[in-house]
């Protein structure tokens, strides 16, 4: 077996017939279906077990979380690569193919396809619509360009990041993610960890897949408190100190400002990393001794934006990364 596809599930039953047919009509054939359910109570095994009888399925007892229950799946899988896909995408007929025609040319540790918002007919993003994201230098996704020329090429391009919702990698990779994560920014604490260990991330263009969004977190009533409290961890675990401390008075800025959002479960967030600031000191620890890189290698990579369309504070945060030498994307 070559490819594991990993589902991972938590009563997402309406999207998972959409994301079952576009797997069984992929022209790349060497591959197994795994479906993760994470304790759903709308039939949804029963369903993938009635109608999909290919499908691997892993109950769980309790609901482990994206981060717990994927690793889940890779630890059941067969394949030498793995792929991680959300069950509210539907895929291109050729999705996989590509995906693991780029991965293998590129020579990628890991990877992951162009995700374009929305699968319905008559609301999918078009080419000339879709956008390039990044990661700011704080842990949030903005949008730094238009992706269409990078579409219409196909060719794999370096990444600082892969994104979960087709997160692909090699098996011997181990465990993906810190299931203390749970949901959110867990992608993120993986591409971190693969850059500091100066591995090599590509996106795959010509793989296309569309993407619902928060299929199954949509009502999921404390995802602002993850959100928030695994961003920031992400930060104090992987910077190095004299990047932490030159970002220090925008991580705080930020914090504060984020943190009036959905009330009161971002304060939740930002009040766990100072109550659990031991746990984050052992886990720093750990990541900072398998290091291989300076930040430098992974900063020029990241967008220094605050927010998109925040136009004052953005150029506000720019022109205090220029000062204090930090290179990003904007500032290079």
């Amino acid at each position: 077996m070559k490819v594991s596809v990993i589902i991972l599930n938590w009563n997402g039953k309406r999207f998972l017939k959409t994301c079952l047919d576009a797997l069984r009509q992929q022209t790349f054939k060497d591959f197994e279906t795994i479906m993760v359910d994470n304790a759903s109570t709308d039939d949804s095994v029963d369903f993938v077990e009635n109608e999909y009888p290919e499908v691997n399925i892993v109950r769980n007892s309790t609901n482990r979380g994206f981060s717990g229950g994927n690793n889940d799946g890779v630890k059941v899988a067969k394949g030498k690569i793995i792929v991680l896909l959300n069950n509210d995408t539907k895929p291109n007929i050729d999705w996989l193919q590509e995906l693991i025609k780029g991965f293998e040319r590129s020579k990628a540790d890991a990877a992951f396809s162009f995700v374009m918002s929305k699968y319905d007919d008559d609301q999918h993003t078009t080419r000339a619509d879709a956008k390039l994201g990044a990661t700011t230098v704080l842990g949030h996704a903005v949008v730094i360009g238009s992706a269409e020329e990078l579409i219409e090429e196909g060719r794999p391009i370096e990444s600082c990041f892969v994104g979960g919702c087709t997160m692909t990698f090699r098996r011997e990779l181990g465990l993906p993610f810190d299931e203390d994560y749970f949901l959110y920014s867990e992608d993120v604490y993986f591409s971190w960890k693969l850059r500091l260990q100066g591995k090599k991330l590509f996106l795959i263009p010509a793989s296309i897949c569309y993407h619902e969004g928060e299929g199954s977190s949509r009502n999921f009533s404390r995802k602002a408190f993850y959100q928030q409290r695994n961003r920031l961890m992400n930060l104090f675990i992987f910077y190095e100190k004299r990047t932490l401390l030159k970002l220090l008075p925008l991580i705080l800025f930020n914090m504060a400002a984020t943190s009036i959002r959905d009330f009161p479960y971002r304060i939740l967030g930002s009040a766990w990393i100072f109550t659990h600031f031991w746990s984050i000191i052992r886990k720093r620890h750990q990541m900072q001794a398998s290091r291989k890189v300076s930040d430098e290698y992974i900063l020029d990579m990241l967008s220094g934006k605050f927010f998109d369309g925040f136009d004052l504070i953005n150029k506000l945060q720019l022109a205090y990364l220029k000062l204090i030498g930090v290179k990003t994307i904007e500032t290079q």
